[in-house]
């Protein structure tokens, strides 16, 4: 550890920058409006992050939840490379909860982040309306290759 310290103090290009994690699985977990804010926390702690899936299907996510939830994802997308606060994720499994159309313009919101990397986003069994599936079409990221809006 003694190295690490020396290293940071120096700016070595040998410091590490950032942390990989490849699944984050909390699917069919209770965790409700609160947990998931916490799990938005808890990866802001975590950060810089490379988070490559995040399945947060049928955890009793509301809208303004994930509206939380991306924020912190998109304050993330916004430093390429990693930089301290960053988050950056490929795939987020937000099936079977309750989302509305509320949940589908924040992630809008995240796909409109310069820089954002989420390829796959899945959102089947919501009630997003056409008024939430219009707002993800707003999104415009070249990023996302997959939605799915059904199950």
């Amino acid at each position: 550890m003694q190295t690490d310290a020396i290293a940071a103090a120096q700016g070595s290009p040998l410091r590490p920058t950032s942390r990989a994690l490849v699944s984050l699985r909390l699917r069919n977990n209770p965790l409700g409006e609160t947990g998931v804010r916490e799990v938005g926390a808890a990866l802001a702690r975590a950060a810089p992050l490379i988070l490559h899936s995040l399945g947060l299907a049928s955890i009793g996510a509301s809208d303004g939840s994930v509206a939380a939830l991306v924020g912190v994802l998109a304050h993330g997308a916004a430093n390429m490379p990693p930089a301290p606060g960053a988050i950056h994720i490929y795939r987020l499994d937000l099936s079977h909860n309750s989302l509305g159309a509320g949940a589908a313009a924040a992630l809008s919101t995240l796909l409109r982040s310069p820089g954002a990397q989420l390829c796959e986003l899945t959102l089947g069994n919501n009630a997003l309306g056409d008024a939430g599936v219009a707002a993800l079409a707003m999104g415009g990221s070249q990023s996302l290759k997959q939605c799915h809006l059904v199950d």
